[in-house]
């Protein structure tokens, strides 16, 4: 009996971290089949292995989730699976063709991560602006629209969405200078990140001489150049370099941001409302957020309470996903303090 099988994958592009359910984007799907029944089934758990896969990418650091994808089953993914959603479903004679989307309970994935010590972590990284230093024996080109590098990022940017380019404009120029990559510091950094509103920068310098051909990566840790990467770039393919560079960079920034599953911290914090209702829904974000392990209330007064807030991970990372909900949480000579954004 012969099947022909033909599907498209749509690739997850958004994740939500800040809801309990993880949605993965919609899956078209088109065969034929003597055995359309069977052939939906595997096509499906196919699916759901895949969505699943590219969840925990997002979420792990490479190590960790490389520990993780060897145990992946059918069975395993179905134990976090909260609902399978099918669409526009068509069967003529041996023709199948419809549209699923995945949704998974993501605080309980959470709870795997955190009984089983992984580390994880809550938000999505902001895109990289990234500044390229194309150095060679003939010429020296740094915020240019000359650089090669910026002219295939321009025309791939859809490819390549972790990124955000500079303007290469005349003020350009003046932001960051040669003098910034030989010395292996951003002299203007504050006035990079009010220009472009980013924390996150990648900054490349690909050397090209008779003795050298690589490329070296730094990301930026109080104004210094952390080198990241090393990569050769002899066969000049800009498309295989991007593709590894924007992982790269993307661990790094997992490692520096990770909720350290086996660390618990305890803070007391004042919660300042306006009014009870404003409480109520300050409580209700704090309770959300998915590294909060226990809160115990302190005392309660009309416009400021007082709440005993265990947690897993570092502080720093417990105000980030405190910010992403709309929560602005501050530290004052050790007082904490919450209130809305």
């Amino acid at each position: 009996m012969k099947i022909f099988i033909f599907f498209i994958l749509i690739s997850i592009s958004k994740i939500c971290f800040s809801k309990n359910l993880y949605y993965s984007n919609f899956y078209d799907i088109n065969f034929k089949s003597n055995d359309i029944k069977n052939t939906k089934e595997e096509i499906i758990n196919n699916i759901k292995l895949n969505s699943f896969e590219n969840l925990i990418e997002s979420i792990l650091v490479e190590k960790e989730y490389k520990k993780i994808q060897k145990n992946i089953s059918n069975d395993f993914v179905n134990s976090f699976l909260f609902s399978l959603n099918i669409s526009e479903e068509k069967i003529i004679n041996n023709k199948y063709s419809s549209k699923i989307q995945i949704s998974y309970d993501y605080e309980k994935l959470i709870k795997f991560f955190i009984d089983n010590n992984y580390n994880f972590i809550v938000y999505k990284p902001e895109k990289f602006l990234i500044i390229i230093f194309d150095q060679n024996l003939s010429y020296e080109k740094l915020l240019s629209k000359d650089n090669l590098f910026y002219e295939y990022l321009n025309n791939n940017i859809d490819h390549h969405s972790e990124f955000v380019l500079p303007k290469l404009d005349f003020n350009d120029r003046y932001l960051i200078t040669k003098k910034d990559f030989l010395e292996k510091k951003l002299n203007n950094h504050n006035q990079v990140i009010s220009k472009y509103n980013s924390d996150n920068i990648l900054l490349i310098h690909y050397k090209n001489n008779s003795d050298e051909n690589y490329i070296l990566s730094y990301s930026i840790e109080d104004e210094i150049f952390n080198l990241i990467d090393k990569y050769d770039f002899s066969n000049k393919d800009y498309k295989k370099f991007f593709n590894h560079i924007e992982k790269v960079i993307t661990n790094e920034w997992k490692q520096n941001n990770l909720v350290i599953s086996s660390t618990i911290n305890k803070i007391n914090c004042e919660i300042n409302a306006l009014n009870l209702k404003e409480l109520k829904k300050i409580k209700e974000l704090i309770y959300k957020n998915l590294i909060i392990k226990n809160v115990e209330t302190a005392k309660i007064s009309l416009k400021k309470s007082i709440y005993d807030i265990t947690y897993y991970g570092k502080q720093n990372i417990l105000v980030k996903s405190f910010n992403q909900n709309k929560i602005n949480i501050s530290f004052n000579n050790d007082v904490c303090k919450i209130k809305l954004i």
